[in-house]
């Protein structure tokens, strides 16, 4: 006897096995008649001639209990496979099954990604792109840039950070621009331009590297304002082609309106770079 992967061979006959147990089971009959062969009970080749075998085409499977008219024991027990049957039936069951399992893993998939896309763009970081001159030469009309929003979750925006916020449009039924400015007065800051240039309680901004263009229009900065301890004053770096807080419509900036800092330029790709 012996069996190789999942068939069974007995004295060149092989029957297609299913499962392990089968496999065992059938090996404990051909012990039975070993023994009873050895104890010259019954022979092998008299079981043979003896025994009326049932076909596949018949029975739908290999395996029954064999009458034995010629010997003390009636019966040769071999192991019950009426499961054999419903082999069809089962495999399209299984396939079922996995149908349905990959479906579930495929939504299970969509929603994790869906869920953490949304946690990055609106606690982590997200693209955004420039529109307009006014913060020349950093960053130009079409530039791609990332904004990150973890820096001011523990900590506060510093001077010279480029931020993004949201400017109310004139009409109601437009939706909000963002804005890409830098922070040039911080809370509690007195900011005024006297003759083009920026000055911070009484004194000059001379560190400011970013504009060097001098400012022809104030705007309502022409008189010293003092902030708030939650506003933020802030500047294009293209001074005389910027929209900012030296106007009405944009104003000190809170905060809580800041949606993150600018990170990085990623393109143009000849343009990238940290900000």
């Amino acid at each position: 006897r012996d069996y190789i992967g999942r068939t069974f061979r007995l004295r060149g006959i092989k029957y297609n096995m299913y499962d392990k147990e089968r496999v065992e089971d059938s090996l404990r009959v051909c012990e039975q008649i070993k023994k009873e062969k050895a104890s010259n009970v019954l022979t092998t080749e008299k079981l043979f001639s003896d025994m009326s075998r049932l076909t596949e085409s018949n029975s739908g499977h290999p395996w029954e209990k064999y009458i034995d008219t010629h010997s003390e024991n009636k019966y040769i027990d071999i192991p019950d496979t009426d499961d054999f049957d419903n082999k069809e039936e089962d495999s399209e069951v299984s396939f079922s099954r996995k149908v349905i399992s990959n479906i579930i893993m495929l939504t299970i998939c969509i929603c994790v990604s869906f869920v953490l896309t949304n946690l990055i763009t609106n606690h982590i970081a997200h693209q955004t792109t420039v529109e307009g001159h006014s913060m020349q030469p950093v960053l130009d009309d079409g530039d791609s840039i990332i904004i990150e929003r973890v820096s001011y979750f523990f900590g506060e925006p510093e001077r010279y950070d480029i931020v993004v916020f949201p400017v109310d449009s004139k009409e109601e039924s437009e939706e909000k621009v963002y804005y890409v400015k830098r922070i040039i007065g911080m809370p509690g800051d007195i900011v005024q331009i006297i003759d083009g240039h920026v000055y911070v309680n009484g004194l000059q901004l001379k560190d400011d590297i970013y504009g060097k263009a001098d400012i022809i229009d104030a705007g309502i900065v022409s008189n010293p304002v003092q902030l708030a301890e939650d506003e933020y004053f802030v500047l294009g770096d293209n001074r005389n082609m910027s929209s900012d807080s030296r106007y009405e419509i944009v104003g000190m900036v809170k905060k809580s309106e800041i949606s993150g800092k600018a990170f990085c330029c990623i393109w143009p790709f000849k343009d990238f770079k940290k900000l």
